[in-house]
């Protein structure tokens, strides 16, 4: 019955309650207030407060008419009133879920895919085209395994992105080092913290792709206690000279890991860029 459609809900329950309790009459109780079925009447009657949409119901004259309510009726009707409330509350909790999921896979497909897609299509070299559209992949897998799993573990995580990162740089041409240290490499991180840092990393990388001219880049990343604390290091030529924190993307950069309720910090590595920063990845964002 809770898992019926919203318009059938109400007659559904009726008829549970008629088939319990076999009522000679059923009316809705507009002025009730109960939380809990309770005997009114000396029997007579049964009140059955609401449950979410459902109005709450007045049963009258039990067994049609030959007995009155007792308390056996009041705990039984106790008990399936409990069961109600819970199974609508898990399947509104499951509707909303999936609502949810709905609009992050919109907003990933509307601020990743469609962004970068557009930014490739204008792009003046074929090199450039040719990232553009490796990340546009890359971004479709996470909302691909995003929408699977709901989430995946910090070592999965890594992984994957060391994985990716290493790929985009040995086309490239460039020497990867990566460290990671991590105290519980099955602990889950949420989906939209991992896609989110998913996204940092990825920018810091098509930055030093971009402009650093270097060649190598370092990356150190540390997971303890649900704080992940990551270093991302080039030998390239460093910060621009004017306007340092809006040169290379770096306001984009700072812009997204303020979303995800985290900080970074640049700096001139005397050679190259470096980007160090920290942020919670055991929150839903």
């Amino acid at each position: 019955m809770a898992l019926a459609p919203h318009e059938l809900r109400q007659g559904k329950w009726q008829q549970v309650l008629r088939d319990c309790f076999e009522p000679l009459e059923i009316a809705i109780d507009t002025g009730s207030e109960e939380s809990h079925p309770r005997l009114v009447n000396e029997g007579v009657s049964l009140i059955i407060p609401g449950v979410s949409e459902l109005d709450p119901l007045r049963l009258s004259y039990a067994r049609t008419g030959r007995a009155l309510f007792n308390l056996e009726d009041q705990r039984f009707a106790t008990e399936i009133h409990t069961m109600l409330a819970h199974a609508i509350s898990s399947r509104n909790a499951y509707s909303s879920g999936m609502q949810d999921e709905r609009i992050r896979i919109a907003r990933d497909l509307h601020d990743n895919l469609g962004a970068q897609l557009l930014s490739a299509l204008h792009s003046k070299t074929d090199q450039r085209k040719d990232t553009l559209i490796r990340d546009t992949i890359a971004d479709m897998r996470d909302i691909v395994k995003n929408a699977a799993r709901g989430g995946l573990s910090i070592g999965d995580l890594l992984a994957d992105l060391r994985l990716e990162t290493s790929e985009r740089l040995e086309f490239a041409n460039i020497r990867l080092t990566w460290d990671t240290t991590c105290d519980d490499e099955a602990a889950f991180v949420a989906s939209g913290a991992a896609h989110g840092f998913r996204s940092v990393l990825r920018e810091l990388v098509s930055n030093a792709l971009r402009h650093s001219k270097g060649r190598s880049l370092d990356v150190r990343l540390t997971y303890r206690n649900g704080t992940l604390r990551f270093t991302v290091r080039d030998d390239g030529v460093g910060l621009p000279a004017e306007a340092p924190d809006q040169g290379h993307g770096l306001a984009n950069i700072n812009a997204r890991i303020l979303a995800l309720g985290g900080h970074i910090a640049f700096e001139d590595a005397a050679p190259g860029l470096k980007a160090s920063g920290q942020l919670e990845l055991l929150g839903e964002i």
